[in-house]
């Protein structure tokens, strides 16, 4: 009888053991699968980064629909600002990545030695090789006597295509034409030089042709913030650098140099204002970003 009892109290206890297991097995396979599942439809909603890149809140789901993973805005916070390069022909080849906006008075002396000491390294370092292209926008300030007068004379080499030879001229002769009497002379003097037809600038001159697009080159540089010269926009477009790269390359020089260097962007590019005869070096740091 004591054997009987104990012989089916074995076999419960075998049963329950038994389940026990089975029940343990069933919810490690059931687990599984469900992870699975959940992987693969990325949370049951049969999501997936359309992108291809993992951001935060990805995937965003509406009824088994998926969403484009928002973009991060790189330069938040930082000032947007609408610059352009006036009616002056580029100095350099159209397909540059960058371009490098000057903003300039020709009888200004920091104008001359920034036209020195950076404008024309420049030229020969990054736009003789095709990285850069260069635009001229003119800054006469009221109290140079003759700096309008040099602005108009511009224009018209301009007229004969030979605005950058000129414009070249000008800075290299600065104390020799702000000094004279007669600037007229000096620079129908200049004309010459490049084997211009001077009679036609002379009448482009006394006629002051290009005086209104002078001083509309004035309102636009103001309009963007210019108070005074030299200063310069440094255009480049953002997918030409890394975002990261491009602002701690920025902070670095203000660092070093200054306020007088400002980041600003627009929706294609990052623009940076240089005001002031800033050295060589600090354009090179910025251009040297590009990827």
């Amino acid at each position: 009888m004591t054997d009987k009892k104990e012989e089916e109290s074995s076999k419960e206890e075998n049963v329950a053991t038994l389940d026990k297991h089975t029940i343990y097995g069933g919810v490690i396979v059931v687990l599984v699968a469900l992870l699975t599942i959940s992987v693969l439809t990325n949370g049951f909603g049969g999501c997936s980064h359309i992108s291809g890149e993992e951001c935060p809140d990805c995937p965003i789901c509406d009824n088994g629909e998926c969403e484009v993973c928002p973009e991060i805005d790189e330069y938040a916070g930082v000032p947007t600002i609408s610059v352009t390069t006036g009616d002056l022909p580029a100095h350099g080849q159209d397909s540059a990545v960058a371009t490098l906006i000057e903003v300039s008075d020709y009888q200004c002396p920091y104008c001359a030695r920034f036209h020195l000491n950076t404008m024309v390294p420049l030229k020969e370092s990054h736009v003789a090789t095709g990285e850069l292209k260069m635009y001229f926008r003119d800054f006469p300030l009221s109290f140079h006597a003759h700096a309008l007068d040099a602005a108009v004379a511009a224009r018209c080499a301009n007229k004969q295509g030979k605005f950058w030879e000129y414009n070249n001229i000008l800075f290299e002769n600065q104390d020799a034409w702000g000094a004279a009497a007669d600037v007229r002379e000096t620079f129908s003097g200049y004309a010459g030089d490049l084997a211009m037809n001077v009679a036609d600038f002379q009448s482009c001159y006394d006629a002051r042709e290009h005086e209104a697009s002078v001083n509309a080159d004035m309102t636009s540089a103001a309009t963007a913030g210019v108070q005074g010269t030299p200063g310069s926009f440094l255009v480049i477009p953002k997918d030409s650098v890394d975002a990261a790269t491009f602002k701690a390359a920025v902070s670095a020089i203000q660092a070093q140099y200054g306020s007088g260097v400002k980041l600003y962007h627009d929706d294609e590019n990052v623009i940076v204002f240089v005001g002031g005869a800033y050295p060589y070096e600090v354009f090179t740091a910025l251009l040297d970003t590009i990827e």
